[in-house]
C-alpha cells in the first residue's frame, strides 16, 4: 500500500484506498506499521478535502453496517435468552415432579437427573427495616460540600457534641439507613443462644414437648425485623 496520492484519485479511489488504509490500521502490531497507516490515512484524507462524496459514503456504509451488525447481535441475543429460558422452565417442572415424589435421583441410560441444594450465601430478607437494630445498619447518603465543611468546623470547635438526629436534620443533609446485609446474615446463620441450636425447650436433660419460643424450633439466632431465606434446590444434569 503507497502513502502518496495525487489529486486526481476518484471517488473510488478515495474509498477503497481509505478502507484498506484503516483495515491496515486496525490490525497494525508495531508502533511502526500504526505510524505508516497513520499516515496512509492521511493522505487520503488530504485527497478527500475536495471529494468529500467518497468519505461521506464510506461513513454511509460505516453506519449502516454497525446497525446490521447491532441488529444481528440482539437477535442473537434474544434467540440465546429464549432457548435458556426453555432450559430453565424444563428443569423447573423436572424439579416440582422430584419434589413431589421424593426421588433426589433419576437415571436413564445416559444420564442422570439430581435434585441438589443450591450453593452460595443464603439470601436474607427485610421483613420490617424499622425493628433492625442500629448494630446491623450503616447510615449512607451524599452531603453538600458546603455543609460537610461546617460540619467539620463544628466538630473541630466543640467536640463531638451532635447528638442523635441532629446531624440529620441539618439542612440539606440526605442521609438513608442501610441494613447490612452480610452482616445480619452471619447473625442469622449462628446458634440460638436459649436452646444452643436444638430448637427445643429443655428441663432437667429432658424435652418436654415445646419448641424454643426464642427461635421458633430454627435452632437459628433471629435479627429483629429480617429473615434467612432457604437456599432452596436445583435439578443438576450428570
Amino acid at each position: 500500500m503507497t502513502t502518496s496520492h495525487s489529486d486526481d484519485l476518484s471517488l473510488y479511489d478515495i474509498a477503497a484506498g481509505l478502507q484498506e488504509a484503516l483495515a491496515a490500521r486496525e490490525d497494525a502490531a508495531t508502533p511502526e506499521e500504526q505510524a505508516t497507516a497513520d499516515q496512509a490515512i492521511a493522505a487520503y484524507m488530504e485527497a478527500e478535502v475536495s471529494k468529500v462524496d467518497g468519505i461521506a459514503a464510506y461513513a454511509r456504509h460505516c453506519r449502516a453496517m454497525h446497525a446490521e451488525a447491532k441488529a444481528e447481535a440482539e437477535r442473537l441475543t434474544a434467540r440465546a435468552a429464549a432457548w435458556d429460558g426453555r432450559r430453565k422452565r424444563l428443569l423447573d417442572f423436572v424439579q416440582r415432579v422430584m419434589e413431589q415424589t421424593g426421588r433426589r435421583r433419576i437415571e436413564g441410560k445416559l444420564s442422570t437427573l439430581l435434585l441438589q441444594a443450591n450453593g452460595g450465601k443464603q439470601a436474607v430478607r427485610i421483613d420490617d427495616e424499622s425493628l433492625l437494630p442500629d448494630e446491623y445498619c450503616d447510615v449512607e447518603g451524599k452531603i453538600p460540600a458546603w455543609i460537610w465543611r461546617q460540619i467539620l468546623m463544628i466538630v473541630e470547635k466543640y467536640g463531638t457534641g451532635l447528638q442523635g438526629d441532629q446531624c440529620r436534620n441539618i439542612c440539606g443533609l440526605r442521609l438513608a439507613r442501610v441494613p447490612r446485609l452480610a452482616a445480619i446474615a452471619e447473625a442469622l446463620a449462628q446458634p440460638c443462644q436459649d436452646c444452643q441450636g436444638d430448637g427445643k425447650l429443655i428441663f432437667g436433660g429432658h424435652f418436654n414437648g415445646d419448641v424454643c419460643p426464642a427461635c421458633g424450633g430454627s435452632g437459628k439466632a433471629g435479627v429483629p425485623g429480617a429473615t434467612l431465606l432457604p437456599r432452596g434446590e436445583h435439578v443438576d444434569l450428570r
